[in-house]
Formats: C-alpha cells, sequence, structure tokens
C-alpha cells in the first residue's frame, strides 16, 4: 500500500512538471512568434538562413529555446533541422510545430548539443 501510494504522489508530481512545461512552451512559443514576426524583414511570413541565425544570437531567443529544452547553440544546424524540404526558408508554422515537437528531447538530434 504504501509504495502504491509512493507511485500515485510520483505520477502526479509528474503530471504537475508535465503541464507547468506544456503551459510554458506556449509562453515561449508566443514570445517567439512575435520575434519570429519582427525579423521577418520582406514581410514574406518566412525567416532565410540569416534572419533565423540572427534572432537565434539575442540573448532573450537563445534563452527561451533552452527553456524549452531546445538547444539554440548551433543556429545553423537548427535552421537545417527546421528547413525539412531545403529551400532555405522557414515558415512560423514550421518553426512552431518543430520546436513544439522537439522540445525536451532534442539532445540526440543536434550532436554535442
Amino acid at each position: 500500500v504504501i509504495v502504491e501510494n509512493t507511485l500515485n504522489i510520483a505520477s502526479s508530481d509528474q503530471d504537475l512538471q508535465d503541464r507547468r512545461f506544456q503551459r510554458q512552451l506556449l509562453q515561449e512559443l508566443e514570445f517567439l512568434k512575435e520575434v519570429f514576426e519582427s525579423a521577418d524583414s520582406d514581410g514574406s511570413g518566412t525567416l532565410d538562413r540569416e534572419e533565423f541565425v540572427e534572432i537565434c544570437q539575442r540573448p532573450e531567443v537563445k534563452n527561451a529555446l533552452l527553456r524549452m529544452e531546445v538547444p539554440a547553440e548551433q543556429p545553423e544546424e537548427l535552421f537545417d533541422i527546421l528547413d525539412e524540404e531545403g529551400v532555405g526558408q522557414i515558415s512560423f508554422l514550421t518553426f512552431h510545430e518543430s520546436v513544439k515537437s522537439m522540445a525536451g528531447k532534442t539532445s540526440a538530434i543536434i550532436p554535442g548539443a
């Protein structure tokens, strides 16, 4: 009975942590959307490699990505991963969906991250 109660408490704690992480993830993504849109200098709705690398070098963006457990130390490699089609540009939708799915599990995605 004690072990079962301990497991239930641990499970509840993990659920709470997961909900907090998801809430933080949504807040960070909203912030990144604003940054993404302001960095879209030509109004195309996409960022090219140069624009993406530039925003990733901003401390507040780097910190937001790190809080989501998305490595920002190698923005060029991160851009290549996000630009799955190899067109040299990424939309916010692509960025949003990719970062959301990568959050918390990218240590195996980018070598050395």
